[in-house]
């Protein structure tokens, strides 16, 4: 409506404009270039300018003929009343304005014409668009108010009555306007409508009562201020939302039934979660302590081997060694037979120990777990794994984790070495976001996956599908794929909490550097503390080393604690150091020992011979490092500073 308004305005502005242009032409008619025609009382055509010469032709006449009707009625009533008039003709296909303007004193009229085709066409769109927005209006229920306060008027759409149920024709005040609205939402609209007043924006959705009947409409307006804040006027709509609250109400009610529905399945659901993640707990518990207590006993077992057993032939050993320092050749061959039947002894139970429990489980470390894996599998098995660790330092895996990763990649492995006929396999551990990942692939025979059996699995193993309940049963999941002919690949993954990365334990308290008082140069022994846990290997060493001219046995400790009072306390030359002990280890009993007493050579022993001690041992600062299996040459050797250092 605004640009109707706007182009009717141009097009009055343009008629006037054309008056003035019709005056000022009215002298020189020949020259004006519309159209102009003089015609007498009696209606006789006097003049018609070259312009107007289309007009003759569509009244079929010419200069001197008569006008047709109803010209000549029109020119006598305009002489009668000496007055002017205003009419409109068709010429071809174009649109005129006439202004007929008597000529008294010479008893005819001039036909002023001009151009309005195009304001006639566009008062026709003009009036098509006002049908077509009363009938959009209509159809979508949405009426439209215009104000004009310098007018005082105050106009509603058809619509607008309809919507409000008030009788065209109406005096229309705001009281009206106020009245139509539900009482329960008059203090509300007043509200809003003085805000807008004071300039702000008016969009709000109430009720009214129309013809008796509550609708919900809402409300738009945009106001229209002078400079000074003063109101000009405003434009509006109100749009009829019935329906669509009506809708929304319904829609609301099923919402909430909806609602109320879903709560109640949720609760019923929750309480079933609740239930299944206690079970899946129980599991879990049931699981872990299965796995613990499959650990325990096989620590147990390597326990028994590597404390008791392995002592015992390490000591055995010792003695056989020592009998064999005889003249009688009968008796040092029979000792001789007697240590390498130890020997063997000792490598066939170490091997168990390990199987049972390798060292570096034990810690928690499960890379050092898997590198003794691998050495074992190609050693026992032939199979040559190739194991390959993540770029980003490892996190210390949990326990009972690292346990079920060690059992489900050595089941992998035994698989692999039972079916796939190759001789060798690849193990990569990578770490991401989500956790940890370990892959076992190998290029053998491969296998239909579906084939599996249900239970069971390798000698001493769970099976493959028992690998992956138990993942499944921590959060993680095994992943395989396999095809006859195409090699085998198994995909452990498993999520990982955050914890400290794998190293060294906390070092204890570092106590100042100190001096070690030597014996005197004339002293031509070399002093030797002997430290191990087991008081037979302990005696065993101390007896062997004090048949040595040149050594002598200052004193024997039972754990890295004690050791390192001795050493403060005796000042030894040489301190052999078992690894594995209670209280404080061996490796840890060095660091502080290098620490204070740097000068003091440390030699390592254990009964295992795994590459990751002698290098912690290196790190704490041990000079040496040998295996308890070792020959008795070779610790004489070692202590008396002739042997291999630490690798």
């Amino acid at each position: 409506l605004q640009v109707a308004n706007a182009l009717l305005q141009e097009e009055i502005a343009q008629r006037k404009r054309a008056e003035e242009e019709i005056r000022a032409l009215a002298r020189f008619p020949s020259e004006n270039p519309h159209p102009v025609l003089r015609l007498d009382s009696q209606g006789r055509i006097l003049f018609a300018n070259a312009a107007g010469i289309p007009l003759l032709r569509q009244w079929g006449g010419t200069v001197g003929g008569q006008a047709p009707a109803p010209w000549p009625a029109a020119v006598r009533d305009a002489l009668a009343n000496q007055s002017g008039t205003t009419t409109e003709l068709a010429c071809e296909d174009r649109t005129y304005a006439v202004f007929v303007v008597p000529i008294s004193e010479a008893e005819y009229v001039n036909l002023y014409m001009t151009d309005i085709t195009d304001r006639v066409r566009a008062e026709a769109s003009l009036r098509e668009s006002r049908e077509d927005l009363a009938h959009a209006q209509a159809v979508a229920h949405i009426g439209s108010w215009r104000l004009n306060l310098r007018r005082n008027e105050l106009s509603w759409s058809e619509e607008n009555w309809q919507i409000f149920g008030v009788a065209k024709g109406t005096a229309l005040t705001y009281e009206t306007f106020l009245g139509a609205v539900h009482p329960a939402d008059r203090d509300y609209v007043h509200e809003k409508w003085s805000a807008a007043l004071q300039g702000a924006p008016y969009d709000i959705e109430h009720r009214i009562v129309a013809d008796g009947v509550v609708k919900w409409v809402r409300e738009r307006a945009e106001l229209e201020f002078d400079s000074d804040g003063n109101l000009l006027g405003g434009f509006g709509t109100t749009q009829d939302i019935t329906a669509r609250k009506e809708a929304e109400a319904a829609l609301q009610q099923l919402n909430t039934e909806l609602e109320q529905r879903v709560s109640d399945r949720t609760a019923a659901l929750a309480q079933a979660v609740q239930t299944l993640e206690r079970q899946a707990a129980q599991l879990r518990s049931l699981t872990g302590e299965l796995t613990r207590a499959e650990q325990r006993e096989r620590r147990r077992l390597a326990d028994v081997l590597h404390d008791e057993l392995q002592q015992l032939l390490v000591a055995t050993r010792l003695r056989a060694h020592m009998l064999g320092r005889t003249e009688d050749a009968a008796t040092r061959q029979a000792s001789q037979e007697i240590v390498e039947l130890m020997e063997e002894a000792l490598a066939a139970t170490r091997s168990l120990t390990g199987e049972l429990s390798p060292p570096a489980l034990q810690n928690g470390s499960l890379l050092p777990a898997l590198e003794w894996l691998a050495r074992w599998i190609r050693e026992k098995h032939h199979l040559t794994v190739h194991l390959t660790p993540p770029a980003v330092p490892l996190p210390r895996v949990p326990g009972d984790t690292a346990i079920l990763l060690y059992q489900a990649i050595r089941e992998c492995l035994l698989n692999t070495v039972k079916y796939a006929r190759v001789d060798a396999a690849d193990v990569t551990v990578t770490r991401d976001t989500e956790g940890l990942t370990l892959t076992i692939s190998d290029a053998g025979v491969g296998f239909d996956p579906r084939n599996l059996r249900v239970a069971g699995g390798t000698e001493g193993g769970f099976g493959l599908l028992g690998i992956r309940e138990r993942l499944e049963l921590v959060g993680g999941r095994l992943e395989i794929a396999s095809a006859p002919r195409e090699g085998s690949r198994f995909v452990l993954t498993v999520p990982l909490p955050v914890v400290p990365a794998e190293g060294m334990a906390p070092r204890p308290p570092v106590a100042p550097r100190g001096e070690v008082q030597r014996a005197s140069p004339a002293a031509p022994r070399l002093r030797v503390l002997v430290v191990d846990d087991r008081a037979l290997v302990r005696r065993g060493f101390a007896t062997l080393l004090a048949g040595e001219p040149d050594l002598t046995v200052v004193g024997e400790a039972a754990n890295g604690q004690m050791a390192i009072e001795l050493t403060r306390q005796l000042a030894p030359d040489v301190i052999l150091m078992d690894i594995s002990m209670p209280v404080l280890n061996g490796i840890e009993a060095t660091r502080t020992i290098h620490a204070e007493f740097a000068g003091i050579r440390v030699i390592g022993l254990s009964m295992f011979e795994e590459p990751e001690q002698p290098e912690a041992m290196r790190q704490a600062g041990a000079v040496g490092y040998l295996s308890k299996n070792d020959s008795v040459e070779a610790l004489l050797a070692a202590i008396r500073g002739g042997g291999a250092p630490v690798a």
